[in-house]
């Protein structure tokens, strides 16, 4: 029998989340320390979704540009 480890209690997970103002919670039953293959095309939607609510949300203005490089 494979043992199911933990990283955060959900309980942990659910209260971060409630102390973010428009936070989105995604539990996915028995996730551990790895991350099976079937689960990456769920985990690219989720984060492609959130840089996309993070882009319409931005104000250009606040970004800087990176310094380039030297030497």
């Amino acid at each position: 029998m494979a043992q199911t480890i933990r990283l955060v209690p959900v309980e942990g997970g659910r209260h971060t989340a409630a102390q973010i103002s428009g936070s989105k919670l995604m539990i996915i039953p028995g996730m551990g320390h790895d991350i099976p293959t079937s689960l990456i095309p769920t985990l690219v939607d989720a984060i492609a979704a959130h840089c996309e609510t993070a882009d319409q949300n931005s104000n250009p203005a606040d970004v800087t540009q990176k310094a380039e490089p030297t030497g």
